[in-house]
């Protein structure tokens, strides 16, 4: 092989590589973020959709959680600061200890949209919405 065909050849083996490196990162999952650390284990832990709250802003997605009359919403919640979690509607207030994922179960008696929100972060973290049996 001339040096021509050994240089392209260089070139087209680096390139790729850097392609599949960067495709690997793209499928590799993130590394479990500190909220993560003190959450439950097992198959109900990871079933379970999670919201996390750093410095009074909710930096997860908002939760949508669809029940029916009689069910319950159940979801994990971080945050780093002391709160207390406040469904309108339903008036039930759940403390939120600082630095903990904790575990929030709420039966459901009503049907409707019940907002959820911290009391003292004023952070609205998502909906309750109850169906009819």
């Amino acid at each position: 092989m001339n040096k021509r065909a050994l240089v392209y050849l260089a070139l087209v083996s680096a390139v790729l590589a850097r392609a599949f490196l960067y495709i690997q990162s793209l499928q590799t999952p993130a590394p479990a973020p500190a909220s993560a650390r003190n959450a439950p284990t097992g198959e109900s832990a990871q079933a379970l959709p999670q919201l996390t709250v750093l410095s009074g802003k909710l930096t997860s997605e908002p939760i949508r959680f669809t029940t029916t009359v009689g069910g319950k919403a159940e979801f994990l919640v971080f945050t780093d600061q002391a709160d207390e979690l406040h469904v309108h509607g339903i008036d039930q207030t759940i403390p939120l200890p600082a630095g903990q994922t904790t575990r929030v179960s709420i039966p459901v008696k009503d049907s409707g949209a019940f907002e959820m929100e911290l009391h003292h972060a004023e952070a609205i973290l998502g909906v309750i919405e109850s169906y009819p049996k």
